[in-house]
């Protein structure tokens, strides 16, 4: 019966591993993905160590900052910058 018990365990393990090995080839959730449009999303934290969600519109060259309010059970607008105005830069040709 032991004998039985163990060699379950070492096949359970060995498919555990290449389930593993193959499960890990595929992009992560917050992996920024080529695609249609102008804009770039992505997670971090806001100066309280919030979670928020950033929002790039590479077209408007603007950064909009949202967070979710567990208390009143919405999203919230933290902020909106324009990056031309911030970095002083003017669209130019290559």
């Amino acid at each position: 019966m032991k004998h039985v018990i163990i060699v379950a365990l070492l096949c359970l393990n060995a498919v555990l591993l290449v389930a593993l090995v193959v499960g890990t080839n595929s992009p992560a959730i917050g992996q920024a993905v080529a695609g249609r449009g102008d804009f770039a999303v992505t997670t971090g934290k806001d100066i309280k160590t919030h979670d928020a969600v950033y929002i790039l519109d590479t077209a408007t060259r603007r950064v909009a900052v949202i967070r979710y309010d567990r208390a009143a059970n919405r999203m919230v607008a933290l902020s909106r910058v324009d990056l031309s105005r911030d970095f002083g830069r003017q669209e130019h040709n290559n």
